[in-house]
């Protein structure tokens, strides 16, 4: 004779989890057993990849940096994906303007104006790095410290390829998704 509290609960070990969608983001809403999980929530995540480098290609934009993150928790007898998140940087080449400044007013075809613009970005990224690294170490929420983190990783990403020569027209995508 068995005992029922040896007894496993399938619908305890392996419970049905809800997810809800962004506003306007596409996809369904359908509940997953947690054992399905982690294969539901990557592959919704890498459909958001696809979709924005498709979008990005069509407008004649690149994505340089993207990112997958995935939240675990344990729901019944699984550590099962309970949200996702999808982040990428899109450049935009031959735009000249940065949201909410303006034309850049680089001409270039001028070392001169180039190395100049180059020089003030990157103390600006630099200035920016300094204060993200102090609103880290006041943060008081996991979320709010990734999302700084986030956003120090792609001033850096920023600053790296301002160091190495690149373009000031391609280093605008970067600042656009960096600054703004």
């Amino acid at each position: 004779m068995v005992e029922m509290d040896l007894m496993i609960d399938p619908a305890r070990f392996n419970p049905y989890l809800d997810y809800k969608l962004d506003p306007g983001e596409p996809g369904l809403e359908n509940a997953t057993p947690a054992s399905l999980s982690v294969a539901r929530v990557a592959g919704h995540e890498l459909g958001n990849l696809i979709q924005f480098k498709s979008e990005a290609a069509r407008r004649g934009g690149y994505v340089i940096y993207s990112n997958i993150s995935i939240s675990f928790a344990r729901r019944g007898g699984f550590l099962a994906a309970i949200g996702g998140k999808t982040e990428a940087v899109i450049i935009y080449p031959g735009r000249r303007k940065l949201a909410g400044t303006g034309n850049t007013g680089i001409d270039s075809g001028d070392p001169t104006t180039d190395s100049l613009f180059k020089a003030e970005r990157l103390r600006e990224i630099e200035d920016r790095i300094r204060e993200i690294e102090n609103r880290i170490r006041t943060a008081r929420s996991e979320i709010e410290i990734e999302e700084l983190e986030t956003e120090k990783k792609v001033l850096e990403l920023a600053k790296f390829a301002l160091m190495s020569g690149m373009n000031p027209e391609f280093f605008s995508g970067l600042m656009l998704e960096a600054l703004v």
